[in-house]
């Protein structure tokens, strides 16, 4: 006995659903690429001024945000395009979300080292920066708990993640809370800075830090926002692997 014919209905909610997963690849692909391209693009200055000193907490920390989100990215290359079983999908999921956990980790201390540097290893700077930084990462585990597998239509090939119906409140927060430390951590840098000016104290290094770490705030910041507005107004889950790709780019603004 065949099948019934599909409603119009069915038809074009299949085809909504081929478009977003055609949209994800490729995206995962050219983000990829230009990830790579990027890294490659200052290698040799990074082998002058990094490769070749002494190794020490802030050079590994520099080559992990530098190389791991490469991996993490043909990963997610792989299983975008993969034909694993529903079981196998499901247990990957959960690697990106502690993959950005590890990832935060990262960049909050090297911001953190910044703020600290620029204030003249001020504990009360610190003391700040690291309390929001732990609310941060805490927030970040809780909305873990909210990562699933998109269920794909019969002959769709591919392993997305994103979050589960009813805890979109988790993974807003999460993203909120990125937004609000990268907030802290930069708004005490441009603090640093005016007062710097005001005081009539020329600092090359200070104003080098700020204006980079402007141009990091302005790609992490929209990143984010857009997330937050993609969790908070969007329904197709289908979309929400294509914004979390987006938000994977800032470490390398961070660098």
């Amino acid at each position: 006995m065949s099948a019934p014919p599909m409603t119009p209905a069915m038809v074009r909610a299949i085809e909504t659903s081929a478009f977003h997963l055609f949209i994800s690849k490729y995206y995962a692909l050219a983000a990829t690429a230009m990830l790579v391209y990027d890294t490659f693009l200052t290698f040799d200055r990074e082998v002058d001024a990094i490769w070749r000193s002494q190794w020490t907490a802030v050079k590994a920390l520099f080559f992990f945000n530098r190389y791991a989100n490469i991996g993490a990215y043909v990963t997610s290359i792989v299983a975008i395009n993969s034909t694993w079983p529903r079981d196998s999908c499901l247990r990957y999921v959960i690697f990106p979300g502690i993959f950005n956990l590890i990832q935060q980790v990262v960049i909050g201390s090297i911001l953190m080292l910044y703020t600290y540097a620029l204030f003249n290893r001020s504990k009360t700077v610190f003391a700040i920066t690291f309390t929001v930084f732990l609310v941060q990462i805490v927030v970040i585990g809780w909305s873990l708990g909210a990562i699933t597998a998109v269920p794909l239509p019969r002959g769709f090939v591919g392993c997305i993640y994103a979050g589960k119906t009813g805890t979109g409140i988790r993974v807003q927060t999460s993203w909120i809370m990125q937004l609000v430390f990268i907030s802290v951590a930069f708004g005490l840098m441009i603090w640093k800075a005016i007062t710097l000016k005001k005081c009539q104290v020329r600092a090359p290094l200070v104003t080098i830090m700020t204006k980079d770490g402007l141009k990091y705030f302005g790609v992490i910041f929209t990143a984010n926002f857009v997330n937050v507005m993609n969790f908070s107004l969007v329904k197709v889950t289908q979309m929400d692997s294509f914004l979390n790709l987006l938000s994977d780019v800032s470490p390398y603004a961070c660098v």
